[in-house]
């Protein structure tokens, strides 16, 4: 008896979970070997070997092991950026920055081993710092002109890019808390906004 043709949304589904099982166990790979012995002193072919997989493969997912210590950046500013243009137009600055932070705790919650390695390599190597603080700059001025948008100024004017330099270093500090002491992210996040929220304002 002939076989009922597979539903090719089926063999997709299936595709696209074997990637990212490829992806995540590159990913587990790296942080294992980059924990161990230091950013520098690992190689792609090693995280390939530790991983199963050959190094060709590697590079399907990642350009280079600094991407792969970065995975994930593109998906939690898109998760950001989504929470912002949600929140309504006429909506207060901290309304927002609450919004915003509650995407990236559920994004981030429950990476904390993963990003309390990420941050120790960052602070060993100057070129990850210089990466990292690259993008953060970015990602500030991409807040600082949909703010000057809602605003109904320029991007250069001072509120958009105070109440963005704010958002920024509100996060930091409760993200600092949580790498440090653990427990819940959103929970840091919350206790860093109320203290803007009753200290600045």
């Amino acid at each position: 008896m002939d076989q009922p043709p597979l539903d090719p949304r089926r063999t997709e589904s299936l595709r696209e979970r074997k990637k990212a099982q490829t992806r995540d166990a590159l990913f587990a790979a790296g942080m294992r070997l980059f924990a161990a012995r230091g950013f520098a002193a690992v190689t792609v072919a090693e995280i390939s070997a530790e991983a199963d997989v050959a190094p060709r493969t590697f590079h399907r997912y990642f350009p280079d092991k600094v991407e792969l210590l970065f995975a994930g950046d593109d998906d939690l500013r898109e998760s950001m950026i989504t929470a912002f243009d949600q929140t309504a137009v006429d909506a207060d600055p901290v309304v927002v920055i609450r919004a915003v932070f509650a995407a990236v705790a559920k994004r981030l919650g429950d990476q904390h081993p993963e990003l309390v390695i990420r941050e120790r390599l960052i602070s060993e190597t100057p070129a990850l710092r210089d990466r990292d603080l690259a993008k953060r700059a970015r990602l500030e001025e991409l807040v600082a002109e949909r703010l000057a948008v809602r605003f109904g100024v320029t991007v250069d004017d001072l509120r958009p890019r105070w109440w963005a330099g704010v958002a920024f270093a509100t996060f930091a500090a409760g993200y600092r808390a949580w790498l440090t002491q653990g427990g819940d992210l959103g929970a840091h996040l919350e206790s860093a906004l109320e203290l803007l929220e009753h200290g600045v304002r």
